[in-house]
C-alpha cells in the first residue's frame, strides 16, 4: 500500500497543505489508508484504534465495524458544517479508507466510502481512493499485478503515486510512503519502508520512467 505525504484541509475559506500519515496499521493483520482531509483521517484513526477486540475478529466483523466508523466521521463533519453560521463555506472533503487484510490465507482489499458502503476488489488485484484515483488506476491498468513479485509490487506502487503527484498538483504531495502486508503459514507481517528503500524506489521509479521515453521514441522513428 502507497500513499502521498500531503493532507489538504479546509479552515474558514482557505485550503491548508501540510505533510501527514494516511497509511496507518491496525492490530496485528490490519493495514489501512485515508484520504481526505487530515482531520478526517485523524479522526478515523481514532474511532478505529478504539475497536478492540473488532479488529482481531473476522473480516465480515471489521468491515461492518469500518463502514460504521466511516459513516460516523462523515456524518459528523457534515453536521458540523452544516451548523456554521456561514453557509457559503465550502463544504468538508468526503474521507474514504481503503482496507488490506488477510482472512485466513485470503487477501482482503475493501473501500469504504463516505457513507459506509464497502466494496472488494481482490479480484481486480489493486485499486486506489482520493484526489489522485483516476491518475493511479489509469497507471495500473495494463499491469498483471497478481503475478507480480513483491519488489515488483512496491516499485509500481511507488511508481503510481509518483506519477499521480507529477499529474494533479493540487491536493497530493510528497513525501511518499509504501507499506507491505504479507503472510507466511499463520503469520501476518505488515512492514513500513524504510528512508533509504523509498530512495531506492525512487530511482528505479525515474529510471523506469526514461526507459518508457526511450522506447517510445525509438519506436516513432521506426
Amino acid at each position: 500500500m502507497a500513499s502521498d505525504g500531503q493532507s489538504t484541509e479546509l479552515v474558514g475559506d482557505q485550503f491548508i497543505r501540510f505533510t501527514s500519515d494516511k497509511i496507518h496499521q491496525l492490530g496485528k493483520n490490519v493495514l489501512w489508508g485515508g484520504s481526505g482531509d487530515g482531520g478526517a483521517i485523524q479522526e478515523i484513526k481514532a474511532k478505529l484504534d478504539g475497536l478492540g477486540p473488532a479488529c482481531q475478529g473476522s473480516h465480515q466483523s471489521l468491515r461492518a465495524a469500518f463502514s460504521e466508523k466511516v459513516f460516523e466521521v462523515n456524518q459528523l463533519r457534515f453536521t458540523r458544517w452544516r451548523q456554521m453560521p456561514r453557509p457559503n463555506t465550502q463544504p468538508p472533503t468526503a474521507a474514504f479508507s481503503l482496507l488490506a487484510q488477510y482472512e485466513g490465507d485470503k487477501p482482503r482489499i475493501v473501500e469504504f466510502q463516505e457513507h459506509g458502503a464497502a466494496t472488494n476488489y481482490e479480484q481486480v488485484g489493486y485499486h486506489a481512493i482520493g484526489s489522485g484515483s483516476v491518475f493511479a488506476c489509469a497507471n495500473l491498468w495494463g499491469y498483471d499485478v497478481k503475478k507480480c513479485t513483491m519488489d515488483q509490487a512496491k516499485t509500481l506502487a511507488y511508481m503510481t503515486v509518483y506519477k499521480a503527484i507529477e499529474i494533479a498538483a493540487f491536493g497530493l504531495g510528497y513525501p511518499i510512503d509504501v507499506w507491505t502486508i504479507t503472510r507466511r503459514g499463520d503469520s501476518v507481517s505488515i512492514v513500513q519502508a524504510t528512508k533509504e528503500e523509498r530512495e531506492a524506489l525512487e530511482d528505479a521509479t525515474k529510471t523506469i520512467i526514461q526507459r518508457q521515453v526511450e522506447v517510445f521514441t525509438a519506436h516513432m522513428k521506426s
